[in-house]
């Protein structure tokens, strides 16, 4: 998976709220929201 694929299917599962992106200097962190945690436990 490339740079640009990975980009996309980032930005669409934030955009579906699944995960979000948190920014810690030039990397971001990427997790699973509150809701989708709950929910795998």
């Amino acid at each position: 998976m490339g740079k640009v694929k990975s980009h996309r299917v980032v930005q669409r599962l934030i955009g579906r709220g699944v995960i979000e992106r948190d920014k810690l200097g030039k990397t971001n962190i990427v997790r699973f929201t509150k809701e989708i945690k709950e929910g795998l436990l």
